[in-house]
């Protein structure tokens, strides 16, 4: 690390990264499980599986303290797609079959 880094910056950074890996240890079962569900999900679904994993660091300066949070969720999409038509293009003549 840089050596003229902030000291509260650097505290911050170094007891955040320890926390992540603490809490991600202690989440890990519940973390693997909704992994899980959200693959299996995706399979039912036919769609592409996506899991988030979060951290975020909120400080607050009136108590000269800060929280780290880890959260985790999984996104399903569901999408159809629709061509638009130009409105300044002309219809195409389309001739019967004969």
């Amino acid at each position: 690390m840089n050596s003229h880094q902030n000291p509260l910056l650097k505290s911050i950074a170094d007891n955040a990264s320890a926390d992540l890996a603490k809490l991600i240890e202690e989440g890990e079962g519940d973390i693997l499980k909704a992994i899980h569900n959200s693959e299996s999900e995706a399979q039912l679904q036919e769609t592409t599986p996506k899991f988030k994993l979060s951290y975020s660091i909120s400080i607050d300066l009136d108590h000269s303290k800060f929280t780290c949070d880890l959260s985790w969720s999984f996104k399903q999409t569901l999408s159809t797609n629709h061509a638009i038509e130009d409105p300044n293009q002309a219809p195409l003549p389309i001739e019967p079959e004969e």
